[in-house]
């Protein structure tokens, strides 16, 4: 629309002076009264904004792969972020063990394989698991989730104050680490040599298991983990007191409501149980139906994931900033709805919980836009989510790390991957990663973009302002009052005179200003807010006063 205000500018000199001879002569000086209008300045002053913001995101830990991408950053009004990882440290550890009849406290800290298991039915009179033969329920527990299991505990050493300390990390999945450091702590170092691997069927978030076959004395087991609600109902068995137990519908209701009461206080809930086999699983698509069907029920584990350092601090600063931020995971509501308690993404009952398969069930955005958590989530379901928020003319950032993730964060307005957990997919999807995984990266991403649209839109402000109403002043002294003013070469002074403290000086000032302090007390800034009404008439009182100056 600034290209057709210039050439209409420039046209109507023409029509002004077109009678008056010479044509040539006054065509030229129209064209360059015309050309006076275009804020030339604006596209260089734009790109250093965006290049020293994108810098300024890198030293806080966001890198920017798509510089257009900075803008959407500044104008989010939804941040949909995964909770394991990003919300959390994804430092697992498994404090209680629980099998049907039995409940055992788990001691230690982080992966370190120090540390004890405790018989605590009888808080008063606790008993320490010295030989793990005592409880062969526990055992077989220890051992279905070391054996159904891809991940290895490593022991580094670090030197702090002096002093040589054992830190001990996992390679794989910290869920499946934290398996490995609690066989550790009941069985030790106890080689389970009789065990021959067979076959795997992976984790799939469809399916939410895992499965591994192994051979034992020409025999097959099938050792299975994954989400109770899905393996409860494939069990008919469940073991109490080393017995083989039909799994009824009323124990299946009983062990149900016991996980959802450590699901209730932050806990994620690890299932296990496993399958005697008569023969090798055939190599086709029921396969693994039948080695995760009719299984007998060992018991769970619960999985504690405390939150990052710092991140209800940064939700909070999200919600005085008029920015939604949604929790997206794979744990079950009740687990879900715990964390998100602890760091401020639930804050009253009005917020809601669904399920992934549910979102769809949800007509109404107004019922819509009060959802806080998103369980039980595929990458499919992700999609679903950016395409509701979108409709309803949401800015959207999505944070995602595995391979199906990339369609959804090719959708977002800005897709954020995960620098330490994402994949090469995920990354090459999205429009930025950050280094550290950490939601407050997010909220500093955010926070950055908003001073970059601040800057741009002063910049955009000024040079409109100046270049308009010096057309305006030229137009009125050289084509109305026919004064020399501005276009004869001997008045070139004043346009170096203009040009240094106008153009130069408080451009180069308004391009590295600081951000305000009070970006993160704003509301989201439209797409179009750049030059809406008020900024219209703002420019139009500002370029006045301006012109009365020159």
């Amino acid at each position: 629309w600034l290209g057709l205000i210039v050439v209409g500018f420039w046209l109507l000199i023409i029509l002004i002076k077109w009678l008056a001879p010479p044509h040539e002569i006054e065509f030229v000086k129209s064209l360059n009264s015309a050309m006076d209008l275009l804020p030339i300045n604006i596209p260089l002053l734009v790109t250093i904004i965006l290049l020293t913001g994108v810098l300024a995101m890198a030293r806080h830990g966001v890198i920017v792969r798509n510089l257009a991408s900075v803008d959407s950053l500044g104008r989010v009004s939804v941040v949909c972020s995964d909770k394991t990882g990003t919300l959390t440290k994804n430092q697992m550890s498994i404090p209680i063990i629980w099998t049907n009849g039995s409940t055992y406290k788990v001691s230690g800290s982080g992966y370190s394989p120090e540390g004890e298991i405790i018989l605590i039915d009888d808080p008063k009179n606790p008993v320490y698991v010295k030989h793990i033969d005592d409880f062969p329920q526990l055992k077989l527990l220890l051992i279905s989730g070391f054996l159904n299991n891809n991940s290895a505990l490593v022991k580094n050493e670090i030197e702090i104050s002096g002093r040589i300390i054992p830190n001990w990390t996992v390679i794989g999945s910290p869920t499946e680490g934290a398996l490995m450091v609690i066989f550790q702590k009941g069985m030790g170092d106890y080689i389970l040599e009789e065990f021959e691997y067979v076959k795997e069927y992976p984790f799939d978030s469809k399916v939410k298991r895992m499965t591994k076959v192994y051979k034992k004395e020409n025999k097959f087991y099938s050792f299975t983990k994954g989400a109770s609600e899905i393996l409860i109902p494939l069990c008919d068995k469940v073991l109490y007191k080393n017995q083989e137990l039909d799994f009824t519908d009323e124990t299946k209701d009983k062990v149900m409501r016991i996980a959802n009461t450590f699901a209730k206080r932050g806990f994620r809930i690890l299932s296990l149980c496993y399958k005697k086999l008569d023969i090798i699983p055939p190599e086709d698509d029921k396969s693994r139906e039948l080695c995760e069907s009719d299984m007998i029920y060992i018991g769970f584990v619960t999985i504690l994931d405390p939150p990052r350092d710092g991140v209800k601090e940064s939700v909070e600063q999200c919600h005085a900033a008029g920015v939604d931020v949604v929790m997206i995971t794979g744990d079950s509501p009740a687990t879900a709805k715990a964390i998100a308690k602890q760091i401020s993404i639930v804050q009253n009952d009005e917020d809601i919980v669904v399920e992934g398969k549910n979102i769809k069930k949800i007509r109404s955005y107004f019922d819509f836009s009060k959802i806080r958590v998103f369980a039980r989530v595929s990458p499919k379901h992700k999609q679903q989510i950016i395409e509701r928020y979108q409709n309803a003319d949401k800015v959207v950032a999505m944070t995602g790390d595995g391979v199906n993730d990339a369609l959804a964060l090719n959708m977002a307005d800005a897709g954020i991957a995960m620098g330490i957990q994402g994949t090469d997919v995920a990354k090459e999807a999205s429009d930025m990663v950050i280094s550290d995984d950490s939601f407050t990266s997010i909220v500093t991403g955010i926070e950055e973009g908003r001073g970059i649209f601040s800057r741009i839109r002063a910049v955009v402000f000024f040079y409109i302002a100046i270049n308009v109403f010096e057309g305006i002043v030229q137009f009125i002294l050289s084509v109305i009052l026919e004064l020399p003013y501005f276009l004869d070469p001997a008045f070139n002074y004043q346009w170096i005179f203009l040009g240094i403290t106008v153009h130069i000086f408080p451009g180069l000032i308004l391009t590295f200003d600081t951000t305000s302090k009070d970006v993160m007390k704003q509301k989201p800034h439209d797409e179009e807010e750049i030059l809406s009404k008020n900024t219209m008439i703002l420019l139009t009182v500002f370029g006045a006063f301006l012109a009365s100056m020159f």
